[in-house]
């Protein structure tokens, strides 16, 4: 039985960390060929309607924020995660 590096000694020791872009590619070409998505323009994008409930939730959110006052360095990252 060969031993594995004898099997891949003529691919660069790079080549695993560039072999997900042409299979990304592929997955990517495949899904759009089998399910016929298309990208939509961003002219033709809906990216308004649903804003103001958006806004009203974020500024809920603030004000339970400034409710709690100043918090610890700690507390905030615990909080972000």
């Amino acid at each position: 039985m060969q031993n594995k590096s004898d099997l891949f000694r003529f691919l660069p020791p790079s080549f695993s960390a560039y072999i997900g872009i042409p299979v990304f590619g592929i997955l990517v070409a495949f899904w759009k060929w089998q399910y016929g998505d298309r990208t939509v323009p961003y002219q033709k994008m809906d990216l308004i309607s649903g804003k103001e409930e958006i806004d009203q939730e974020e500024e809920m959110f603030l004000a339970a924020q400034r409710l709690l006052g100043p918090q610890p360095k700690w507390r905030r990252i615990w909080n972000s995660l």
